[in-house]
């Protein structure tokens, strides 16, 4: 058996490829060493990535005749997804295409009953099911096999079924680590309109304990969190520094959710004298300072806090679980460790949010002393309880948006319009930015920093790049 899984660049691009990629695909490559180790030849198609055109993809996998091709999809990359899977289909009718990732794991029988073309789908973690799977069409496709594979959803006489439930990994140490040798050649690193250079993911846990209304990993992963051993961590992190990479992202649902944890990760850093530089998202109350230090001095140079608001009462029905002054916090104390960047997301656009409560939030990001916000329009994402709230008040048809993740203020009365999210958004950015005591703070910190040097000389056509984008986007 032969199988090709393939990771598709997000919807808004087109046909032709035009946008960057922040890092690999992850799950596909873990997918991939898991069939490898069941000596099943494989091949990984990253679009993004590889920088190709829906035809040249298609053109890649043919070459490679596989017997089975697998999509990994989000709800940002369904429809791509789709449009792939029915030109491979009819290449060769034979073909077995099956759908899996969150998307098809929230809306599996939906992808069925609309693409007659796709033949299955495979709901939640996929490195118990897939090798089932394959030896399930290997042996024939005889529904007794199929409708045992763990996840599964497939048809029978034409009818939708679920076949056996869900089977997530219990020990993830067990799991070979992603094959990055498969993507060596390709090119990551874009994150916020920079270029990291020689960068890669990496995944210490999954799930999350957390239940943020806007967010949708509570849908997939049921609020739990399963994570790695620190040693296990370790070992791929040496790996990782083995194959040349020089900048780490992790891409935990929630790297800080455990404090002792993350101070022993960083101390057998520090032990086994892993020279990376690596990023993290956190969230505020888990701004401890003793975990923070650690952190820097065992190499993170930028971290991410999920603030999302300046108003309590947003954050509140968010659920965030989170303060407003929490923020202004864990702020100090990772720029008193001396972390090089801090960064902050912020979402605005909120059933009942007033322009006045939008622009408060914008504003807090002015008072937090962080080196770049990264605002954005509130989401309906489906599993997140935001869509399903949605469309239990009759503002999302979910048979006809299943596909998509629609803002909240194109859909609900009482959110502010989006117009006027977008003005108000472009403006803030501006004021931010050319603030006098920010600027000089900035440079001060750019020239007290190795790392910032680095990212800022290599980065100015890219960052002048990023800005332009940016200003067409709101200002449209």
């Amino acid at each position: 058996m032969k199988v090709s899984l393939v990771n598709p660049v997000v919807h808004e691009f087109g046909q032709a490829y035009d946008s960057r990629a922040a890092g690999p695909p992850l799950g596909v490559l873990y997918l991939a060493s898991v069939l490898d180790r069941e000596g099943i030849e494989v091949q990984v198609v990253d679009q993004a990535g590889e920088w190709l055109t829906d035809s040249a993809l298609i053109e890649k996998v043919k070459r490679f005749n596989p017997d089975i091709v697998g999509f990994s999809t989000l709800t940002a990359n369904g429809v791509v997804a789709a449009r792939q899977a029915a030109k491979l289909k009819e290449w060769n009718p034979n073909l077995r295409i099956v759908f899996g990732g969150y998307h098809a794991t929230i809306n599996g029988h939906r992808v069925l009953g609309k693409y007659s073309f796709i033949d299955y789908v495979i709901r939640g973690e996929g490195e118990i099911s897939l090798p089932v799977f394959v030896e399930a069409v290997r042996k024939g496709e005889q529904v007794s096999d199929i409708r045992e594979v763990p996840g599964i959803i497939y048809r029978e006489r034409g009818v939708v079924k679920y076949g056996a439930a869900e089977r997530g990994v219990k020990n993830l140490d067990e799991l070979p680590f992603p094959d990055r040798r498969r993507i060596l050649d390709n090119d990551y690193g874009y994150i916020s309109g920079m270029k990291m250079p020689k960068f890669t993911f990496i995944l210490t846990s999954r799930g999350c304990p957390y239940n943020c209304t806007y967010c949708s990993c509570a849908a997939f992963t049921k609020r739990r969190i399963n994570m790695r051993s620190v040693e296990n961590v370790l070992d791929e992190l040496e790996e990782i520094e083995s194959l040349g990479y020089r900048n780490v992202l992790f891409t935990d649902d929630n790297f800080t959710v455990n404090r002792k944890r993350v101070i022993q990760l960083c101390k057998g850093m520090r032990k086994r004298k892993v020279d990376l530089n690596w990023i993290a998202e956190g969230r505020v109350d888990s701004g401890y300072f003793d975990m923070l230090k650690m952190m820097a001095d065992a190499g993170c140079k930028i971290i991410y806090y999920g603030v999302e608001s300046g108003n309590q009462r947003i954050l509140d029905y968010y659920r965030k679980g989170t303060r407003v002054e929490q923020a202004v916090d864990a702020v100090e104390k990772a720029r008193r460790v001396g972390i090089d960047i801090i960064t902050a997301t912020f979402i605005v656009g909120a059933p009942g949010e007033t322009v006045r409560e939008v622009a408060n939030t914008l504003k807090f990001a002015q008072k937090l002393d962080i080196d770049f916000p990264q605002f954005n329009i509130l989401a309906a994402i489906p599993g997140a309880k935001i869509y399903d709230d949605l469309a239990a008040q009759g503002y999302i048809n979910v048979e006809e948006n299943w596909e998509t993740a629609p803002n909240v203020a194109s859909l609900h009365p009482g959110c502010v319009p989006e117009k006027t999210l977008n003005k108000l958004i472009l403006k803030y950015y501006k004021e931010f930015a050319l603030r006098k005591e920010f600027i000089v703070k900035e440079v001060f910190r750019t020239l007290r920093s190795i790392y910032r040097l680095k990212l800022v000389t290599s980065n100015l056509k890219s960052s002048r790049s990023f800005y332009n984008q940016l200003t067409a986007a709101f200002s449209s």
